[in-house]
């Protein structure tokens, strides 16, 4: 079975088990893992659900220090406020009007990605 064909046997298993899942990483640290996109929104939007710095997830003992420094300086690892900071400074270049002009070679990119 190719690379791809084992992904998509591996997501559909996973889709079929329930959108949220107790699963063990790599590492042997026990995580949540969330397929559903509900529960997904849901948890993203959770006030009680925070993100840990990247010196504190499941792989803290795989990753360089500099490099864990350097995961936890962007949007999408930052709780509010930093968060609500960033997400102000960014979002004009994401309104719906220019993601519909980059859709052309956002689907190239993901095109030849999917070839692999």
């Amino acid at each position: 079975m190719s690379a791809p064909a084992v992904r998509h046997a591996a997501f559909a298993e996973l889709a079929a088990a329930g959108p949220v899942q107790r699963v063990t990483l790599f590492t042997g640290v026990p995580v949540w893992l969330i397929t559903g996109y509900a529960e997904a929104r849901e948890a993203l939007t959770h006030p009680d659900v925070i993100k840990g710095k990247g010196g504190d997830g499941p792989h803290r003992g795989s990753v360089p220090a500099d490099l864990a420094a350097a995961m936890d300086q962007h949007l999408l690892g930052a709780d509010p406020p930093d968060h609500t900071r960033l997400r102000r400074l960014v979002s004009a270049a994401f309104t719906r009007r220019r993601i519909e002009e980059l859709e052309p070679e956002i689907r190239l990119i993901v095109d030849g990605l999917l070839v692999l």
